[in-house]
Parts: structure tokens; sequence; C-alpha cells
């Protein structure tokens, strides 16, 4: 899930998306449970990382974050599809996804943020694209590489969640104006 330029990272992701389209809503529980399982096993690991690379708050609150958006984060049991009916008529509501999504992740809680907006676009069908913070590249890395490895193991296709290997304020600028996302 981690490239040299955007251009890479926006392909891949537009692949995964094209796959995961065929997946349903079904497929997106099973990928977001084992995404959950995962970023509940690394909690601990990533907070450290996130701590030790940016020097930013307090391992215990990181730890706590995580787990929090792990667990509180809303998945695909808010995008259940709905039928109203009346003396109007039958009105059903289904919500579908947009595709690739770009995302900027801050220096001060990498790690929870690429959690909690992975669960919210993942549950929705959507693949992510993420710049992350230039001071937290590394641990943002190792957990988008962690999260993919989740979606495959819960017969997700690879790359639904990418990221830059070097990401700098003019990758942002171009993953913010890229065609693709």
């Amino acid at each position: 899930g981690v490239f040299r330029t955007i251009d890479e990272c926006v392909d891949a992701a537009r692949t995964a998306f094209l796959e995961f389209s065929k997946m349903g809503l079904r497929g997106r529980y099973q990928i977001i449970a084992s995404i959950r399982e995962s970023m509940l096993a690394h909690a601990i690991d990533l907070s450290r990382d996130a701590h030790e690379e940016t020097g930013l708050g307090r391992v215990e609150d990181k730890i706590i974050k995580n787990r929090l958006v792990t667990n509180k984060t809303p998945g695909p049991e808010v995008l259940e599809s709905k039928a109203y009916s009346g003396d109007d008529g039958l009105t059903i509501m289904e919500r579908a996804p947009f595709g690739v999504i770009a995302a900027i992740t801050p220096t001060t809680n990498p790690t929870s943020t690429i959690i909690c907006n992975t669960i919210g676009m993942v549950a929705a069908g959507n693949t992510v694209v993420f710049n992350v913070h230039p001071n937290a590249k590394r641990v943002s890395c190792r957990n988008v590489g962690l999260i993919n490895e989740a979606i495959i193991r819960a017969g997700g296709p690879p790359n639904a969640v990418t990221a830059m290997a070097d990401p700098t304020i003019a990758s942002a600028q171009q993953l913010m104006r890229h065609k693709g996302v």
C-alpha cells in the first residue's frame, strides 16, 4: 500500500476500488472486523512508534485513542438499505460509495486518524489514498501496511488503502488536485 508517487497510489487504490465494488456489504463487514482485530492487536506498538517518531503526546493517551476509534468508528452497520412505504408510494434508500478518497493526516495523532478514516471510508465501500504528515511517515506507512494485510486476510483486494512513502506538501497538493480522487 506504500508507493513512491501520488499517481501510483491513486492507480493502485482505483484498481482496488474496482475489485472492492464487487464484494458487497457482507464482504465489508468481514473486512472491517479484520481491520478492527488487527488495530486492537497493534494499538500499543503503533502508539509507541507514533510517540517515538513524532515526540508528541503520551503513549498512554495514544493507546486510548487507537482503541477508541477502532471500537467506536461506525462501520457498515450504519449503511444498511432502508425502505419506506406510505400513501405516496415506496422509497428505497441505498448508499453508494464515491470511489477513491484523498486524506491528509496530522502529526499529532497519525495512527488513530488513519484507523478512524479507513474504517469509515472502507465501510462505505471506498478506497483511500493518504498523504501522511512527513514527521509521522514511518509509523503511518506501517499502519497502512497492517490495515492492508487485514483487508487481504478478510478476502479484500490489496491496496484498498495507500500512502506515499515520502510525503511532502507538494504531494499533498497533488493529491488534493488529482483527477482520480
